[in-house]
């Protein structure tokens, strides 16, 4: 999933740079922590990831030159799910409040404060 939002969201920053609108952090929600360890650590975990592809070394190259943050979220704080999954009940009510601004969530992303994710 990273791989797949990585595009978009340096297309989104480079867009609204050239709009002269500063972005300061550009961070990825991953809720995979062996994702997060293989970024950071610049390799793969175990001989089970050996089909990554060059797109992990293209995302440890941003990570690295500070050009995206990829952050844990726990799984069922993916606002996102509810564009990509058929989400019901609470976790509907929920991740839609936080999408249309109506919640915490999106301010602490703002802030940067995703430690109590």
């Amino acid at each position: 999933a990273v791989s797949d939002s990585i595009t978009d969201a340096l297309w989104i920053k480079h867009f609204l740079e050239h709009m002269n609108i500063n972005v300061e952090r550009n961070i990825i929600l991953q809720d995979n922590m062996s994702t997060i360890r293989m970024i950071e650590k610049g390799r793969p975990d175990s001989r089970r990831s050996r089909h990554i592809d060059i797109i992990f070394y293209f995302i440890n190259n941003l990570v690295s030159r500070k050009e995206i943050e990829v952050k844990y979220c726990n799984t069922s704080d993916m606002v996102a799910d509810n564009l990509t999954k058929p989400t019901q009940g609470e976790t509907f009510r929920k991740h839609t409040q936080a999408l249309i601004g109506e919640t915490k969530f999106l301010n602490e992303v703002k802030k940067g404060e995703l430690s109590d994710l």
